[in-house]
């Protein structure tokens, strides 16, 4: 899989970078790509892709993207993911996730969204078949119809 980071220049001022959750300082900004580069290099790479995340909503909002739902994967809403509680099904933390299934530890401290797409492929590539199983199940192409032979020599109109 493919990991696309990039400090991204927002087209707006920061205000609070939150550092001390996102781990983002004003002095990555100095080497930081312009917004609308960041999201054709995305278009770009992401056509015809499958794109894996936690949460992907979030983000692809965030970057002003759509991704078509049937190539996206979204550890945050596959269902083998999710907590099942007293018939509630919410979505479960990246990071309980990570310590649960693949004993890797993220999230101490400051955010990195490098280590976070890590922990995220990883959750995705151990599920794989199951998940791709599911998806084809799940979206099958429509064939054109049949035509009988009197349609095909315009017999049927």
């Amino acid at each position: 899989g493919i990991v696309y980071a990039a400090y991204v220049r927002p087209p707006e001022p920061v205000t609070d970078y939150r550092t001390a959750v996102s781990g983002v300082r004003p002095a990555h900004m100095r080497f930081a790509w312009p917004f609308r580069r960041v999201q054709a290099d995305l278009v770009a790479l992401l056509k015809g892709r499958v794109l894996v995340g936690h949460a992907l909503v979030n983000d692809l909002k965030a970057l002003q993207l759509t991704h078509p739902k049937h190539d996206r994967r979204d550890t945050a809403l596959y269902a083998p993911f999710r907590l099942q509680r007293d018939g509630i099904d919410r979505a479960r933390k990246l990071r309980s996730l990570a310590t649960e299934l693949l004993d890797m530890q993220i999230q101490r401290g400051q955010h990195s969204p490098l280590e976070d797409a890590v922990a995220t492929l990883r959750l995705y590539k151990l599920r794989r078949a199951e998940w791709e199983h599911e998806c084809r199940r799940r979206v099958r192409p429509k064939l054109p119809k049949k035509r009988s032979r009197r349609h095909e020599e315009g017999n049927i109109g």
